[in-house]
């Protein structure tokens, strides 16, 4: 994805709007997608333009501008791991250290990107599940503003008329 980015954003790009409306999806796909986001040579605005859900929310926070339309939702929840089939203890104790992993590196990158949050107070709201209002949001720090996100809505991309969607996060 980022050989694709750097082919189709011109190095004079002035900024990239990511309107975001997702269910969330598999949280190292969103942490790699976050690090892309972050080393793009233009500021990005994200979008909240109704429910970002999950690890949806790391997709926000790579935002250098984070923008919440009136009346958007995030929701955050433990993360989870698939557990299908047969396991032993050695493979269950596995997934909860990936687990424990995957919160610290998520709990972090939220508090490092809104700057003024702990990541001992994302971890809390993390450990069950916690819908956030925009104006809450922008109190956390994990949005900038709330604004009626026209740009985003209208699809505008900055640098011609090619618009990229996603459905949500990469299982």
């Amino acid at each position: 994805m980022l050989g694709f980015l750097r082919e189709k954003v011109p190095e004079d790009c002035p900024r990239i709007h990511l309107a975001i409306q997702s269910p969330g999806g598999s949280v190292p796909v969103a942490l790699a997608l976050a690090n892309i986001l972050q080393s793009l040579p233009c500021p990005v605005t994200t979008y909240n333009i109704g429910n970002v859900d999950s690890a949806a929310t790391i997709l926000f926070a790579a935002g250098t501008e984070r923008v919440c339309a009136p009346g958007a939702r995030f929701l955050l929840h433990p993360i989870k791991k698939s557990v299908e089939g047969y396991h032993t203890l050695d493979t269950l104790s596995s997934l909860i250290k990936e687990i424990a992993e995957d919160t610290r590196r998520v709990t972090e990158l939220l508090a490092q990107r809104t700057g003024r949050t702990a990541p001992s107070r994302w971890e809390e709201l993390m450990s069950a599940p916690h819908s956030l209002s925009s104006e809450a949001a922008v109190e956390l720090g994990l949005a900038h503003r709330i604004d009626e996100c026209r740009r985003a809505l209208a699809w505008e991309a900055c640098c011609g008329n090619q618009v990229w969607r996603s459905e949500g996060v990469p299982e």
